[in-house]
C-alpha cells in the first residue's frame, strides 16, 4: 500500500499507508448542497474521499467550497457512516455517493442505515 498524505486545514496533515477506495466530487455529481461532517457545518462539499489503511481503519477526507479540508480516522464502517452524517443525523448525496463508490462493507452499512 502507498503512503498517503491528507491535508487538514486545522492541525497537521494526516499521513498513513493505505489505498483510496472512494472519491466523489460535486463536479461529478453536479450537486450544490451543504451538510455536516463530524458535527461541523461545512460550506458546500466539493470532494469526499475514503481510504482504507494498512491497519484496517478508514480515513474520511473532505474539502469544502471555502477551501477547508478535514480528515478523520474511523475504526469501522459504522463510524464512517456516523462521520458522514455528523451531529445533524442526515447525510448529503455526495456522502452517499462516496459510500456507494467504496462498495463492500461501507455500502452494506449504508443499506442498514436506510
Amino acid at each position: 500500500m502507498e503512503e498517503q498524505v491528507v491535508k487538514r486545514s486545522e492541525g497537521e496533515d494526516l499521513k498513513f499507508r493505505g489505498q483510496k477506495i472512494a472519491s466523489t466530487s460535486r463536479e461529478m455529481t453536479n450537486l450544490s448542497i451543504s451538510s455536516f461532517l463530524m458535527g461541523k457545518r461545512q460550506a458546500l462539499w466539493e470532494l469526499i474521499q475514503i481510504y482504507r489503511t494498512e491497519e484496517g481503519q478508514y480515513v474520511v477526507a473532505a474539502r469544502d467550497s471555502a477551501g477547508g479540508q478535514q480528515a478523520f480516522v474511523c475504526s469501522g464502517p459504522a463510524e464512517v457512516v456516523a462521520a458522514l452524517k455528523g451531529s445533524g443525523g442526515e447525510m448529503c448525496w455526495l456522502a452517499r455517493d462516496a459510500l456507494l463508490d467504496a462498495g463492500g462493507e461501507l455500502q452494506e452499512e449504508l443499506s442498514r442505515e436506510g
